[in-house]
């Protein structure tokens, strides 16, 4: 349920304002102003998913469904900070083809064409849906990235010239997945350091990363990622990046 009044504080609500973007506006029961800046929505536990879609006329193509990841490390102050994705992550066929309906009336409703998103709660075998994100999405680079044939800006800008495509690339089979690292405190970048090849995203030698600010990100790619702790790799790879940096002071 989502209102844009505040709601009465007998259930979990969450307060977003509109204007904040990876989960830096979303808080638990807070109380905010009606000066239109904020609304709020009834919250769902269950799993954070979205989906990555093109849609061109009369047709949605589905790229794949994602799971998203939060920062635990970050929960008292932003507790649904985005903190990672798992592209290509398997559900059920049946949550497949709920899925496939909500994207193609939701493409059709308001005319759209192009690259958007779609966040979900996925709950209990039941799909809530959240927003749609008619831009770039998070997940957009690990697809382009497991399917080289795969160029969603060009086939954005097509689609949206109105040209009809028969394709956009054999879809991904393999699993990929990043996570943001923030910083745990200050952090200058050392002038000598040496990247491991998995770590994205670099800042600048020399520049200050602030406490809790991003500070990169750190990737793993198909058989590197076990099915049931996707991100348990990429926290150790979080923690190997902390500790490189470290050996620099």
């Amino acid at each position: 349920m989502t209102q844009f009044t505040p709601p009465k504080l007998n259930s979990t609500w969450l307060t977003k304002t509109r204007h904040s973007c990876g989960g830096t506006g979303v808080l638990r029961n807070a109380q905010a102003g009606t000066d239109g800046g904020h609304y709020w929505q009834q919250e769902v536990p269950g799993l954070p998913i979205s989906v990555l879609c093109l849609a061109q006329t009369n047709t949605v193509h589905r790229l794949g469904i994602n799971r998203q990841f939060v920062n635990p490390d970050l929960a008292a102050d932003y507790p649904f900070i985005f903190a990672g994705v798992q592209a290509n992550y398997p559900i059920a066929t049946t949550i497949g083809s709920i899925i496939d309906r909500y994207i193609s009336a939701l493409a059709d409703y308001f005319n759209y064409l192009g690259v958007f998103s779609l966040d979900m709660m996925w709950s209990q075998q039941s799909l809530y849906v959240l927003e749609m994100n008619p831009r770039i999405a998070a997940s957009f680079e690990l697809y382009e990235q497991l399917n080289p044939e795969l160029n969603l800006v060009d086939a954005h800008i097509r689609v949206c010239d109105r040209e009809q495509l028969t394709t956009v690339g054999s879809l991904a089979t393999h699993r990929h997945a990043y996570r943001i690292v923030y910083a745990p405190q200050d952090i200058r970048i050392p002038a000598s350091i040496i990247w491991p090849d998995w770590a994205k995203d670099r800042p600048p030698q020399g520049y200050r990363i602030a406490q809790g600010e991003p500070l990169c990100s750190v990737h793993s790619l198909g058989a590197e990622l076990d099915p049931a702790e996707p991100m348990l790799l990429l926290q150790q790879r979080e923690c190997e990046l902390l500790k490189l940096l470290d050996s620099y002071n």
